[in-house]
């Protein structure tokens, strides 16, 4: 165990008017979206890695400054922007959580620290025991932990108010992402070797699991609504999804760039960024067109979190592309990095009125998508259920995918036994539903007839 060493906050709060901007998201290479993404401009040279949602409609975010300090900052309601230099950056900033006490807990990825800002206000940071140990993602743990990964030192981290202590991974598993699951476990990226580690509460390394590519390079995790851990991949355009028993099963994403920040949203959709865009996919697999930050489109996403009230924030870096000679792409600094939220455009689903005839076990249902666009067209799942012998019967499901205004008829199979429930009563009572990403939608009952029988 290491032992926390606490140093005294060095400065006071730097306050600062941000600059306030409304834009419109936009599809990579389509029209815009219909959702608004409000943007505040950070301190000259500063840029966010980690952020997270604080009270009053506040934000909190880690990062770095092109001078070389880390950064930790807050944005309040109206736009206001408060900076607290912490220690060296080299280049790197950092990631941030909430911990059980309602301190914000962070992580100093060039200077090897973990530190928090009280309830109270006081900023404790707390040096770690390995030189180079470059920590980032940090997730609060069961029993009040905070958890965090080692990128430098292939270790993982647990942090509480006893003390450090840091637990070994495999040579060159450079873990990146960490998330608590369902079971009580910690769930780890290890980017490296391409592979996902269970870490049990007291570091042990329980089980890993292998990606079918092994040139994967997974980088984020979270825990999705569906009590699986969904991971993204610098390797490519996939998100993958693995349950606590093993299971891997991965998703191409709209691109061709790779993926990286990842967060659940309160609708219920995996969040993701790749490249210079935010897309989404759905836990039934259904993905949404990435969406840019800017109008330009040249501010790269460096962090994501759930917001408040439905939002998702997010923050850039500092490098733009822009045409070199003979039409080269050369990298440039920017002045400084934007912090964001994002509030999607509400979609609806309904579901046709009529009842429908069956033959051949064969019906259709129409179906159609209201609002949104075409980074949130409505997608999820269509099922057909009947109360057979005392109890509701799932009779046929599938999923589905509508583009925003716009309708279609979509076909449902009885099965074998809704088939010889018809055949037995002629007309058969049923429900269909129809679900966003989320779970929410549309149900209705209908009555099913036998074709050329009333």
């Amino acid at each position: 165990m290491t032992r926390p060493c606490k140093r005294p906050s060095r400065a006071s709060w730097a306050l600062i008017a941000g600059a306030f901007l409304l834009l419109t998201l936009l599809p990579a290479g389509r029209a815009a979206a219909e959702g608004e993404a409000s943007l505040t401009g950070l301190r000259d040279g500063t840029h966010a890695s980690g952020i997270v949602a604080g009270g009053a409609g506040s934000l909190w975010f880690v990062g770095y400054r092109a001078g070389g300090e880390n950064v930790l900052g807050r944005v309040d309601s109206e736009g206001e922007v408060s900076e607290f230099e912490l220690g060296p950056s080299a280049g790197f900033g950092g990631g941030i959580a909430i911990g059980d006490d309602g301190s914000f807990w962070f992580t100093e990825t060039g200077a090897g620290e973990v530190g928090r800002v009280t309830p109270g206000g006081a900023i404790e940071e707390f040096a770690l025991g390995f030189p180079g140990a470059e920590p980032n993602a940090i997730v609060a743990g069961p029993g009040g932990t905070l958890w965090f990964v080692e990128e430098g030192a292939d270790r993982v981290g647990r942090i509480d108010a006893g003390g450090i202590d840091e637990f070994r991974l495999a040579a060159g598993a450079r873990p990146t992402g960490i998330a608590l699951g369902p079971d009580g476990a910690l769930w780890v990226t290890e980017k490296g070797l391409g592979r996902i580690a269970r870490v049990a509460p007291n570091g042990a390394v329980t089980q890993t699991f292998a990606l079918p590519d092994r040139g994967s390079r997974p980088h984020a995790i979270v825990l999705g609504p569906d009590e699986a851990l969904w991971f993204s991949d610098e390797s490519g355009p996939t998100i993958g999804r693995i349950t606590t028993a093993g299971a891997i099963e991965e998703f191409r994403v709209p691109g061709e760039n790779g993926t990286r920040e990842l967060a659940l949203g309160a609708d219920g959709n995996l969040w993701f960024t790749a490249g210079y865009a935010i897309g989404t996919i759905s836990p039934a697999g259904v993905t949404g067109e990435p969406a840019c930050v800017s109008n330009a489109c040249d501010l790269p996403v460096t962090a994501l979190a759930r917001g408040n009230e439905g939002s998702i924030l997010f923050g850039t870096g500092y490098r733009a592309l822009k045409a070199g000679p003979a039409g080269a792409q050369v990298s440039a600094l920017s002045e400084s990095g934007f912090v964001g939220e994002y509030f999607p455009p509400d979609v609806r689903i309904r579901l046709g009125k009529r009842a429908t005839r069956v033959e051949d076990g064969l019906t259709t249902i129409a179906l159609s998508c209201h609002g949104g666009s075409a980074a949130d067209a409505c997608g999820g799942w269509l099922r057909l259920s009947a109360k057979l012998g005392g109890r509701r019967v799932l009779l046929d499901q599938h999923r589905y995918r509508l583009a925003p205004a716009s309708g279609r008829r979509l076909p449902l199979l009885l099965g074998a036994r809704g088939r010889r429930a018809l055949a037995r009563n002629k007309r058969v009572q049923v429900e269909i539903t129809a679900t966003l990403f989320d779970g929410a939608g549309a149900k209705r009952s209908f009555v099913l007839q036998a074709r050329g029988r009333r």
